[in-house]
């Protein structure tokens, strides 16, 4: 059985402060508020985004035309808000985030810059190599998944924002941690006698 390895809320905090300059930061807060793939992340561009939404390709599904079809994910507006101010100000036209405009970052440089600012904020997890390693770009979505599971207890609402088709694939963020199962063990047998 493999362990998803996750970004929790702290680690994702440090990162953003470590990131040096704007764009990087944003872009690690797009991987976490989003819970979407690198890639998608990547393909975002100005019209895709709106008050507290964000229109993203859903690259792991494919229509019976071939092509890729978008998901709806929500964010906080206060997120969009920041992503708006951002466009205007560097005359954003293309690809968020890309060096000219034209073209998005290639998908091994995002990865590269994740795990230098991951490195910098001290964000250690297990590769699949079983060895210590900064944090990835992957580790953003698991650890958005496990952070809405746990807030809402909501599978379809977490399955929906990441753009699952199948249940079963998000049904793995349904966990429950040894302290949690400790204190709800405690609250519902709380009133029983001894």
């Amino acid at each position: 059985m493999s362990v998803r390895q996750a970004v929790t809320i702290d680690e994702i905090r440090r990162m953003l402060v470590a990131a040096p300059n704007e764009q990087q930061a944003l872009f690690i807060a797009l991987l976490w508020y989003t819970g979407g793939r690198c890639s998608e992340v990547l393909s975002i561009q100005p019209d895709n985004i709106d008050k507290g939404v964000i229109i993203m390709p859903n690259l792991k599904q494919h229509n019976k035309n071939g092509k890729v079809p978008y998901k709806v994910v929500y964010v906080p507006e206060v997120v969009t808000s920041r992503i708006q101010a951002y466009i205007e100000e560097n005359e954003i036209t293309g690809f968020l985030f890309s060096g000219n405009g034209l073209k998005a970052w290639h998908r091994g440089s995002a990865w590269k810059i994740v795990k230098r600012i991951a490195a910098t904020a001290d964000v250690i997890k297990v590769g699949r190599n079983g060895k210590f390693t900064p944090a990835w770009p992957h580790t953003a979505r698991h650890g958005n998944a496990e952070y809405l599971y746990a807030k809402t207890k909501d599978i379809l609402f977490v399955r929906d924002q990441l753009g699952h088709s199948n249940l079963q694939n998000t049904q793995v963020y349904a966990v429950v941690s040894s302290e949690q199962r400790k204190r709800l063990v405690e609250e519902v047998f709380a009133e029983l006698p001894t």
